[in-house]
């Protein structure tokens, strides 16, 4: 499951007056392996001592995190674990990381930031301001590490804290330690963070027509928060070589039901006349996913956003695409966004040949165009690894949705138009509110006085360009 591979050694003094102790000593006082629910941080609390008996030192403190998980990698026969990677697909998979020197490192306003778009870097690295410590001085502090809401249970990886400055004799002082954090998704939510959230329960809706995902979402934990919501698949179509296929399609998410993917919907799809494709022919895919309210009676989601996060931006194995979609949910049905969903929607396929060869395909373009009640995934692929001469008899498209649930933060408070960036249409619709008396905090006044001014338009100007 870990592929790292980097040991770094620190060399470190002596001290003068405790044989066998360093001169400069970090070591961790609270168990060196933590485990948080996905969008919460862990932490890890150290202790720094001068063992010098004479001289003061004075440096910094430096903390890093470096995911390792991976997805696991097993022989081609078994594809039904190529798909929901386990690490989070950041730009590099890393977590935020943050250090707190003495204080309660539980602060709901300083959370680590973690990024609204999974392409973009977090800030893994961090550096403390510069102290001091007498002969014989200790201080304590917490590193903490979180993970994006989206991340499986599984994801993990090590964080390195490194000690370095010098003594006022000029000699180095430098002490470090590794730990480790892994995302454990049976542990109940903390809710320490300001947008912190809870897993959702994702599963096959039996009592719903076949290619029905069940989404069960609580984002404080709270039944009387809880909501449900479901992804549909509706008709597929399948093209080769450019011309469409007749194809029978059926949809089967019961046979997932109590194992690690029991958020998958499998569609088989069969050509409807004798006979198969050939196998090298290139073949084309359509399926409408509609997404929908349950419950409470009156709830509604609404499809805010969708990208397709390219394999190539990421250091996951990169076998299987994804998505990553955000959905604003009302629960209430007065017309408010009051909850969000983050999810990921992520596709693998394979073929079965008229020879009884199981093959993967190679999905070679993703698009997904999406309207507020869902969106159409388009895959274009090929076949790999089947003799030559053999006709795809059934093409298999897993589809795999994992979930997240957190009360509903908009993304730009300067956005208007509610379309999650602030542009030229929201500044046209500045300009009609301008110089007007409205309700506090209302439309175009961002500062709350009622009255849309100049001052309001400096907020405007300041948030210009945000996007989620």
């Amino acid at each position: 499951l870990t592929l790292g591979a980097d040991v770094e050694v620190c060399v470190v003094a002596e001290s003068a007056a405790q044989p066998g102790a360093a001169r400069l000593e970090l070591a961790p006082i609270t168990p060196e392996v933590v485990s948080a629910h996905a969008g919460d941080e862990a932490s890890i609390r150290y202790r720094l001592r001068n063992n010098d008996p004479a001289r003061i030192w004075t440096g910094a403190i430096r903390a890093d995190f470096d995911s390792t998980a991976r997805q696991p990698i097993e022989s081609p026969a078994n594809l039904v674990r190529r798909a929901m990677a386990l690490a989070d697909p950041g730009a590099a998979d890393d977590w935020p990381v943050r250090i707190v020197l003495g204080a309660d490192p539980f602060d709901p306003a300083a959370c680590a930031a973690l990024p609204r778009e999974p392409e973009r870097a977090v800030a893994s690295q961090r550096f403390s301001e510069v102290f001091s410590l007498g002969p014989g001085q200790e201080i304590e502090f917490d590193v903490l590490a979180r993970p994006w809401g989206l991340c499986a249970d599984g994801a993990c990886g090590r964080s390195n804290v490194k000690v370095d400055g010098a003594f006022d004799d000029a000699s180095r002082g430098l002490a470090c330690v590794s730990a480790a954090y892994f995302v454990d998704n049976t542990l109940p939510p903390a809710l320490a963070c300001e947008d912190a959230g809870a897993v959702a329960g994702v599963a096959c809706d039996t009592g719903a027509p076949p290619g029905t995902i069940l989404i069960d979402a609580s984002p404080t934990a709270s039944p009387s928060d809880a909501y449900l919501a479901e992804f549909t698949f509706g008709s597929v179509g399948v093209g080769v070589g450019g011309e469409p296929l007749g194809t029978t399609t059926s949809h089967d998410c019961a046979l997932q039901q109590g194992s690690a993917f029991s958020g998958r919907n499998e569609t088989s799809l069969a050509p409807a006349g004798p006979g198969g494709w050939p196998i090298e022919a290139p073949f084309e895919l359509e399926a409408r996913v509609d997404l929908a309210g349950l419950v409470p009676v009156g709830a509604s989601v609404e499809l805010l956003r969708l990208r397709h996060v390219v394999s190539g931006t990421v250091s996951l194995t990169g076998e299987a695409p994804f998505l990553v979609g955000l959905a604003g949910v009302d629960r209430e049905g007065d017309g408010e966004r009051d909850t969000q969903l983050d999810f990921l929607f992520q596709v693998s396929a394979y073929v079965v040949t008229d020879l009884g060869q199981t093959c993967p395909v190679r999905i070679e373009s993703v698009e997904a165009p999406f309207d507020a009640g869902g969106f159409t995934l388009r895959l274009g692929g090929i076949t790999q690894g089947c003799s030559p001469g053999a006709e795809v008899v059934e093409l298999r498209l897993l589809s795999d949705v994992r979930a997240f649930a957190k009360p509903f933060i908009p993304p730009c408070p300067a956005d208007l138009d509610g379309d999650l960036d602030v542009d030229i249409f929201d500044f046209g619709l500045f300009i009609l509110e301008f110089d007007v008396l409205v309700e506090p905090f209302s439309g175009a006044d961002y500062d709350g006085d009622g009255h849309v001014t100049v001052l309001d338009f400096s907020l405007l100007a300041g948030g210009f360009g945000c996007a989620y």
